[in-house]
């Protein structure tokens, strides 16, 4: 990264002369020497106590960053140099043809210049909680950061190089059927993503952002569900694609623990909707009492470590825990699918309730009954809408193990069978449309949220 930096400035600075100071020769024997001085440098400090390896390797860290910190300001005060003469040569002179040719050459160094920047800067998010480990905790719990974050910056780039250079990453892979339907899969779930992100970032800002939304334990549990599909489009999908892509042991792991923790939370989400709503249902007139915010994020913190832990146990002990989290599934289905079928009984004995008042005596207080079970109807539906969704989107997984013939975690990249892996971060895609499609006040609360985005870009702007 920091020889990346050091190029753009030589290409602002040496435009006219770049390609005979920076020549491919020199550049390859240039990354050879940095090769070989880490690699050297890495066997060394075997031979040195961790505090020693500690301070060289903060020195060298120190001296890359601020080598590509003063690059990269060196660059802006040459960009914003050149932008001065242009516009001067451009008052000057109304429509030379030098004074475009100039301009065209700023814009395309300009735009070269914070491609490279946007890498560096991305690099350096992924690095930090790496360095801030190191600072504070133990050596091992920096070794494993280290790789969690080394991951991350390695499928990150996987995306980010082919959108700023518009070049194609997967130029190297063979046309054989399996790397046709990998790199086909890899290319729907790069969509997904950026959907999933957008849209639950969207729906967890118009909560959060709205008094009346997240004063109600039914929108935090919906935030909830949010958090973890974002989770799903931030982490998740990454993990996977560069799994796909590298066959990295380390990264199929982690892939999968973080898969399997998100996949358990989301069901256990859906099932804790669908008791909100027995509930609201059962106990009308004492669901604010018994349904509290506080009880609520309380469950909702206990589900998150539960299936980490449980994921993270199930490394160690495959055989035994890979039967209770399937357990565990099982238990949110069914209690998902006897909350619906208590659902619709309460509605019909209170429909039927309703039309025996109407018959005896038309008053207010049947009026405002039927208002009440209507809105408490059209709730239950919305939650029913997105356990079908759900359902939807995990029963051809489902079906995939059930047909398997051994119960091993076998990889699937060479099958069609891929896609069902897909399917399910899909659904934390579809989900925020459900969302704004099924409930009105969140669908407002999002326009909202849009509008001041809008209205704020609007006036950086001006």
């Amino acid at each position: 990264m920091v020889l990346i930096s050091v190029d753009r400035v030589l290409a602002l600075q040496f435009h006219m002369s770049y390609r005979t100071v920076v020549t491919s020769p020199r550049v390859i024997v240039t990354m050879i020497l940095s090769w070989l001085f880490h690699f050297l440098f890495s066997c060394s400090t075997r031979f040195f106590n961790w505090n020693v390896q500690f301070c060289v390797s903060c020195v060298l860290v120190g001296i890359y960053s601020i080598v590509a910190a003063i690059a990269y300001i060196y660059i802006y005060r040459i960009v914003r140099r050149h932008q001065l003469q242009i516009h001067i040569q451009q008052q000057a002179i109304q429509g030379s043809n030098m004074a475009e040719v100039n301009t065209r050459i700023m814009v395309t160094g300009k735009r070269t210049t914070v491609n490279t920047f946007i890498f560096y800067i991305c690099t350096c998010f992924c690095y930090l909680p790496w360095l801030i480990c190191r600072l504070s905790t133990s050596p091992f719990l920096a070794l494993q950061f280290h790789l969690s974050y080394k991951t991350v910056v390695t499928s990150t780039r996987v995306m980010s190089f082919p959108w700023k250079m518009n070049e194609s990453v997967y130029k190297n892979y063979s046309t054989t059927s399996s790397s046709t339907i990998v790199v086909a899969n890899c290319l729907i779930n790069i969509p997904l993503m950026l959907a999933a992100i957008l849209g639950n970032s969207l729906v967890l800002a118009a909560i959060l952002t709205s008094p009346s939304l997240r004063s109600r334990a039914s929108m935090i549990l919906l935030a909830g569900l949010a958090v973890s599909d974002l989770a799903v489009g931030l982490i998740t999908q990454p993990f996977y694609i560069a799994q796909e892509l590298s066959l990295n042991g380390l990264i199929a792991k982690l892939s999968y623990t973080m898969s399997s923790s998100l996949i358990g939370i989301s069901l256990a989400t859906m099932a804790l909707i669908s008791v909100d709503r027995v509930l609201a249902l059962q106990c009308h007139m004492s669901y604010y009492a018994v349904v509290t915010t506080p009880r609520v994020i309380f469950i909702m913190v206990f589900i998150w470590i539960l299936h980490f832990f449980v994921s993270c146990i199930r490394l160690q002990l495959n055989t035994i825990l890979k039967h209770a989290a399937y357990v565990l599934l099982g238990v949110y289905n069914a209690a998902s699918i006897i909350c619906y079928i208590n659902i619709y009984r309460v509605v019909r004995r209170h429909q039927l309730q309703i039309r025996i008042q109407r018959q005896a005596a038309q008053n207010s207080n049947t009026e405002i009954n039927i208002r009440n079970i209507a809105t408490m109807k059209y709730a239950a539906l919305n939650t029913f809408v997105f356990y079908i969704c759900a359902c939807f989107c995990y029963f051809p997984r489902v079906m995939y193990f059930l047909s398997r013939r051994d119960n091993s975690d076998a990889n699937d990249s060479n099958t069609p069978w891929i896609f069902t892996a897909t399917l399910i971060f899909a659904n934390s895609a579809i989900n925020p449309l459900l969302y704004c499609w099924r409930l009105r006040e969140l669908r407002i609360a999002v326009k909202s949220t849009l509008a001041k985005i809008s209205c704020s870009e609007q006036r950086e702007n001006n």
